[in-house]
């Protein structure tokens, strides 16, 4: 998935800078970024070389860690010594391309976003998960109590809050709505998300979403859509998602690499050695 694929980059470019030396970001992050959308993005030239600039902000061609420090990064991420953690990496290389930051603002304005407000986020990924047997199907209500149980402090009249529900599934934004009702139905949270996506749309049928995602079109605009989850996600204070999804893991990476994050909550906690001991193979940690 686009999660892996981006967090395996970031672990090879981390073992290499801690040698003091430099990583050349070429190649492609699947299907997400080897596309006709990409393609069409890029050019011929470009595009053979890498798809990393159809997504991100194109890095130098050979970048080293003294090249990553910027002034208008915090001091903390200026730190040559921290900078070479996986965690700030990845917040440092998570800089989206014009493109999709421009799509990133359509999409904030179709959810309804208010960064006025304190945002709690929930990932409910499901597709593919549902029916793959070695993952649970966790209800809306699991997720509201959650949010409940640790995001309640945050949200008052004086101090509203939305909640975005980040999914593959497109009756998932109703399910929140009226479990949150149910539960909690003086809470002053407004539940906002994207509807009828290319993404829900796609993976509505329960399977692997690379499966669709060729040469076609519409691989680019699934992958902005997630990429947008992700960017919400980190922005969040209260998340409550899976550890089987990249989509939570790596917005809460984000997040706390951000300071934004204050609590994070796995509904399938349990498989956290079985992820640590999977992805230990790629280097990510």
């Amino acid at each position: 998935g686009f999660g892996s694929k981006f967090q395996i980059a970031v672990a090879k470019a981390v073992k290499v800078f801690r040698s003091s030396g430099s990583f050349d970001f070429t190649g492609h992050l699947g299907r997400y970024s080897n596309n006709s959308g990409c393609l069409a993005l890029l050019g011929p030239s470009k595009f053979r070389r890498s798809g990393w600039g159809c997504l991100f902000e194109e890095p130098q061609t050979r970048w080293k860690t003294r090249r990553l420090l910027r002034p208008s990064h915090p001091a903390w991420l200026r730190s040559a010594r921290r900078c070479i953690t996986a965690l700030t990496l990845q917040a440092l290389l998570w800089r989206p391309s014009r493109p999709l930051r421009a799509r990133f603002s359509e999409l904030a304005h179709q959810a309804g976003l208010d960064t006025s407000k304190t945002l709690l986020a929930v990932h409910i990924r499901r597709g593919d998960k549902v029916t793959n047997p070695s993952n649970r199907y966790h209800p809306a209500e699991s997720y509201v109590a959650e949010v409940l149980a640790v995001g309640r402090q945050h949200c008052s009249k004086a101090l509203p809050c939305q909640l975005f529900v980040a999914s593959d599934d497109g009756s998932a934004l109703d399910e929140v709505q009226a479990a949150l009702f149910a539960m909690a139905p003086s809470l002053e949270v407004e539940v906002i998300g994207l509807r009828s996506s290319e993404t829900q749309h796609r993976s509505a049928v329960g399977v692997e979403l690379a499966n669709f995602m060729g040469a076609d079109i519409h691989a680019l605009e699934m992958a902005a859509e997630i990429m947008f989850d992700i960017e919400i996600i980190s922005r969040a204070k209260v998340v409550v998602g899976t550890l089987a999804s990249q989509v939570t893991r790596l917005g809460c990476g984000l997040g706390a690499a951000w300071g934004t994050l204050d609590s994070a909550v796995a509904l399938d906690v349990e498989l956290l050695q079985d992820q640590i001991q999977l992805h230990s193979q790629w280097g990510i940690r």
